[in-house]
């Protein structure tokens, strides 16, 4: 998308394993999901080690999966799940935000049928899920 842009860390490390090369899904959407998780990777690292991404993509039936994974500073997942895609939430004071990314994006994902999973352990990293239901291509064209 023009216009936007995230800058990573000089030291950061992002690994691509793409099983699958097309998500068959609204394209602003995933372009949504992409750069929030991203941004969040970014924005949570760990500042004394550098930071690093996996991103890979397969298939699962009617659904492609993407995972984004990072070496920050996780969540104590266990006690924030239940509220971690509620808008205006924020769990830590450091970075910038509203609490509003991760709400948006859930929200996008299943208004399309697909579902969010999320693996997080404090000072170890954060692993989302995001299974994008195969859309028509209707929906998925390049219209500007």
């Amino acid at each position: 998308m023009p216009g936007t842009s995230l800058e990573l860390p000089k030291d950061a490390k992002i690994n691509l394993n793409f099983e699958e090369e097309e998500i068959n899904h609204v394209r602003g959407y995933i372009f949504s999901v992409i750069s929030n998780l991203l941004s969040n990777c970014i924005q949570y690292r760990k500042n004394d080690i550098p930071l690093e991404i996996n991103i890979e993509t397969w298939k699962q039936g009617a659904y492609t999966v993407l995972s984004i994974e990072d070496n920050g500073i996780g969540m104590d997942f266990e006690d924030i799940k239940s509220d971690l895609f509620k808008p205006f939430k924020r769990f830590t004071t450091g970075g910038e935000g509203k609490g509003i990314g991760l709400h948006l994006i859930k929200s996008m994902v299943e208004k399309t049928g697909g579902k969010i999973e999320v693996h997080s352990e404090e000072g170890k990293g954060t692993k989302f899920y995001i299974y994008f239901k195969d859309q028509k291509s209707e929906y998925t064209s390049d219209r500007r």
